[in-house]
């Protein structure tokens, strides 16, 4: 292994199937220096969401073919700068929507216009519209926490406020909302939950049961109605 390479670990899909078939192991390998356009990230959290499970299944639309690292986002550090790289310096916290291949303890990502639309195996996504410079605000923030606003706060801020035309702050009790949450205790559903509550919103959340029931209840203080 040459001074370049970075030693990694990460995660694999071997064979897919339900969470009792599916094949999954650990892969030693190495990450070479980022090439042009790319920045080397060493991650500190990846996170875990419904889509991963869906890849996992073969239900993903554009999922990748066996063997595959997992991931659909993450948080990390920049190590490395491929020639060319401009608005990142090492050092800087990043957090990136990968698709896949997040589960892994480093990884060079692109930062420029992404080269294939819909990805590759080694590269679902990049560009400048995947990846964000983490805001100083959250520098108390662990990476665990800050990767949970990449998909499903974001995914959720999206239908709340630009599909569905919800007020970021609802001050007048006339024009308040009420917002109907399906699958409430998923990552989704609670940043909605949550969104709601920051946005002034009542909310009405459904989900299956069970322990999920408990979750929901768990933001009955948003609106005690």
């Amino acid at each position: 292994m040459s001074a370049a390479e970075v030693a990694n670990k990460r995660a694999v899909v071997e064979k897919r199937g339900t969470k009792e078939t599916a094949v999954v192991s650990t892969s030693s390998d190495t990450v070479p220096p980022p090439p042009p356009g790319h920045i080397q990230v060493k991650v500190g959290a990846a996170g875990i969401a419904f889509a991963d499970c869906l890849q996992r299944c073969g239900l993903y639309p554009g999922s990748p073919p066996e063997p595959y690292t997992p991931g659909y986002d993450a948080c990390g550090t920049v190590t490395a700068l491929g020639e060319g790289v401009e608005g990142y310096t090492v050092g800087d916290r990043v957090a990136m929507l990968c698709v896949w291949g997040a589960a892994s303890q480093h990884l060079n990502f692109p930062v420029g216009a992404p080269s294939k639309p819909h990805g590759s195996k080694s590269q679902p996504f990049g560009g400048a519209s995947h990846i964000a410079k983490v805001p100083s605000s959250l520098k108390g923030s662990g990476d665990g926490e800050v990767v949970s606003l990449v998909l499903n706060y974001v995914t959720a801020y999206q239908m709340l406020h630009r599909v569905g035309n919800i007020p970021r702050s609802c001050t007048d009790s006339s024009e308040r909302k009420t917002v109907l949450v399906h699958g409430a205790a998923g990552g989704v559903g609670t940043a909605v939950l949550e969104l709601c509550k920051a946005a002034g919103a009542r909310c009405i959340g459904t989900c299956s049961g069970g322990d999920k029931a408990g979750v929901v209840e768990d933001f009955r203080e948003i609106d005690k109605d």
